[in-house]
């Protein structure tokens, strides 16, 4: 394990113990625990806290059925943990604040306070999102995008590029999740495909299936990936023979001419060389190898924009944020990479598409982050139209952009 890896390693458990000694703390005192039983519940709570941890280090040993079972309830137990840390925090928030004004007010109600109420309301809305959560995140979307440029050719209906991201398969879900997303691909009638990384991740299991499963998408134009950070962690090696065992062909600080009009280049993910597998990539230097009169894509799982590369794209694909995945955490996204869900404009002709992904990791749920697949027709330019449009099955909404870009 990297140095890196075991700092990260070491304030996950830190920061995942402390939010399971909170919750410990709050029942315990909400009165449902009797004083006999805190020594079981502690124990109870090292045992949760570990679990993570104790569920992937033994996952090869556990039979199938008790993997699945395991698994699930440790993911589902961090996911309440969490959930269940900030509607706390909320809540009081909320009760400080709201009693301030009914006294200000000269109201006499007094909002509900005391040990069971600070465990009992922030539980019962935490196990309602949860609940939430796991529906949302069976519900994948179709998002598509049309993108105009003077670099396709005039007379071409459309050529259409479907992006999938982040499935994570791995643990849990594997054939459900994959099944699912592949009936979207293949009902749109891609013209090229492309994975911005994690498809797989550690621990991958039905592995024959699913590559059996992957080779019958087969677009007129192949299918082409980049690896994400999770597929660095299950082994830059076997993420990578996966791929092309499954008939993608993997983009490794690589560009391939697909059409006259059509260039792609990709990527590692930079954990790739922050853990010493590769050297840094050159991105200058790999896009200057595609055809600057035709349109660029940029295949790049993390969003992050190398300024020298600016105006050598039209267009980078990338996932790895899953839009936050959990609310809150789809506000925390956007502050550490700047980036929004969905096309962004970066100046000098150049924009990354940046995608929610169509899986999950950890906590098999999502909250106020659906998963999709993106659909991006690229058509010639046609200058009294806009240049982007956003449709979906409920709204249409205009993109203001360079038709000339």
């Amino acid at each position: 394990m990297t140095r890196r890896a075991t700092i990260l390693l070491a304030m996950f458990l830190l920061v995942y113990t402390a939010i399971n000694y909170y919750f410990s703390v709050a029942l315990i005192v909400s009165g449902l625990v009797h004083v006999p039983f805190t020594r079981w519940v502690s124990f109870f709570f090292v045992v949760m806290t570990l679990s993570p941890l104790l569920v992937s280090g033994s996952w090869g040993a556990l039979p199938v059925m008790v993997r699945y079972v395991v698994g699930t309830i440790a993911f589902y137990w961090t996911a309440t943990m969490m959930q269940f840390l900030f509607w706390s925090l909320m809540f009081k928030a909320f009760r400080a604040v709201g009693q301030a004004v009914l006294n200000l007010l000269d109201v006499s109600w007094r909002l509900p306070e005391g040990g069971y109420a600070d465990f009992a309301y922030p539980l019962t809305i935490t196990f309602a999102i949860t609940a939430y959560g796991f529906w949302e995140a069976t519900q994948i979307k179709v998002v598509e995008y049309e993108i105009r440029s003077e670099k396709v050719p005039q007379g071409l209906p459309r050529f259409r590029i479907v992006q999938m991201s982040d499935l994570h398969l791995g643990m849990l879900e594997n054939r459900w999740r994959l099944e699912r997303v592949l009936t979207k691909v293949e009902g749109v009638k891609p013209d090229l495909v492309v994975s911005t990384g994690d498809l797989t991740d550690v621990h991958l299991q039905d592995r024959e299936w699913l590559v059996e499963r992957l080779k019958r998408l087969t677009p007129p134009f192949g299918k082409f990936a980049v690896t994400g950070n999770h597929e660095v962690y299950e082994g830059l090696t076997s993420a990578v023979t996966f791929l092309k065992e499954a008939g993608f062909q993997p983009l490794q600080g690589a560009a391939v001419q697909v059409t006259a009009f059509l260039g792609l280049a990709g990527v590692d993910d930079d954990d790739a060389v922050g853990m010493g597998l590769i050297p840094e990539p050159d991105e200058v230097d790999i896009l200057s190898r595609l055809s600057a009169q035709g349109f660029r894509l940029f295949l790049k799982h993390t969003p992050k924009v190398d300024p020298r590369t600016l105006g050598r794209f039209d267009l980078q694909l990338s996932g790895h944020t899953h839009g936050g995945q959990i609310f809150p955490l789809i506000l925390v996204q956007f502050l550490v990479y700047g980036f929004g869900i969905g096309l962004n404009d970066l100046g000098k002709g150049s924009r990354l598409l940046l995608n929610r992904g169509a899986g999950t990791w950890g906590p098999p749920i999502r909250v106020l982050a659906p998963p999709e697949v993106c659909v991006i027709d690229l058509l010639p330019s046609v200058h009294f139209s806009p240049d982007c449009r956003l449709k979906s099955s409920s709204n249409i909404a205009g993109c203001k952009s360079n038709p000339k870009a």
